[in-house]
Order: structure tokens, then sequence, then C-alpha cells
């Protein structure tokens, strides 16, 4: 679930590797954001067990894995 409170200004202020503190500064929760990390498709780094996301491969899994739109909604 996305919230409805994003806390940056823009894209490209957002560092290039993600942690997932910087991901829910995007509006989603801890436990989307935990998830996403534990799927096996997540493009993730795991280093001394800290996880991070290089951006841009953070938008092109997110940009696969989302629905632009719900059929059932369409006219």
């Amino acid at each position: 679930m996305v919230s409805k409170k994003c806390l940056i200004g823009s894209w490209d202020d957002m560092p290039q590797m993600l942690t997932p503190q910087d991901i829910m500064k995007l509006g989603f929760s801890k436990q989307i954001v935990y998830r996403c990390f534990h799927r096996t498709d997540f493009p993730r780094i795991n280093i001394s067990g800290a996880f991070t996301v290089d951006k841009n491969k953070f938008m092109k899994w997110l940009d696969k894995n989302t629905n632009t739109y719900d059929k059932r909604y369409v006219d």
C-alpha cells in the first residue's frame, strides 16, 4: 500500500543506491518495502546484511510489476 505522504522533493533528489528507508520516503509502507526486498525477483544488493537497490533498476522493476490500470474499472 502506498501512503498519501511523500517525503522527498523529486526522484532526482534520491541517492543512486536506495535503502528500504529511502523507498519508504516515496510513500510506501514499511511492510510493503520489506516484502519487496525479500522477493527473489527484486534487484536488491545485500552487503553485509544491509539491503540496497539501484534506483534505476528499482524503477524498471516497479514499472514491470505494477499494473498501469485495472481493466475492471475501464469503460
